[in-house]
């Protein structure tokens, strides 16, 4: 199993929690503005030669990765290792974007691309889930009253729950689909 996570759950706590249970991979969303020691390091092994460097082009644009194995997450908990992907999608119209993850599936030049694949799914699964609740009936609007003792926190649950139900009905029932 693969758990893909956002940048949130990029620390030591959850890793450690993720790694200590068996056979439970993730990749992990980083950033360079919360994790400096990670990619103070990787920036290192690219300038040693350490890091490898990997380019596919198709006809849409171009993928450049680099990666590399067995880093430390950051100063403070040297003893969580990781390996870290860093990807460069450049588009035909040459606008460059840029992605990072932390997993702990060892990366090596025939994997990056379905790990990349892999963590980049998740946005668009949030995406869609989100734009769904949001455009098609069910209102969702984003609220910062969410918390223990706040009634809209149980309707955000209800209409999730609702979503959820819908979405097995639209993949199971011919009916639903009309």
């Amino acid at each position: 199993m693969v758990f893909v996570c956002d940048a949130l759950y990029s620390c030591a706590p959850v890793i450690r929690k993720l790694s200590a249970a068996a056979r439970w991979e993730y990749i992990i969303a980083v950033k360079p503005d919360s994790h400096k020691s990670l990619f103070s390091q990787f920036e290192g092994r690219v300038e040693r030669g350490q890091a490898e460097w990997h380019t596919i082009e198709d006809e849409h644009r171009e993928h450049r990765f680099s990666y590399a194995n067995d880093l430390a997450l950051n100063d403070s908990n040297a003893d969580v290792r990781v390996n870290m992907l860093y990807y460069e999608w450049i588009g035909n119209d040459g606008k460059v974007q840029v992605f990072s993850w932390v997993t702990s599936i060892k990366l090596t030049k025939a994997n990056v691309y379905k790990v990349m694949r892999m963590g980049r799914s998740r946005w668009k699964i949030e995406n869609e889930t989100f734009n769904t609740l949001k455009n098609q009936f069910y209102n969702f609007e984003h609220n910062f009253g969410h918390g223990q003792e706040n009634l809209c926190t149980i309707f955000a649950y209800l209409m999730m729950l609702a979503f959820y139900v819908d979405q097995i009905q639209q993949s199971s029932c011919r009916y639903f689909r009309i």
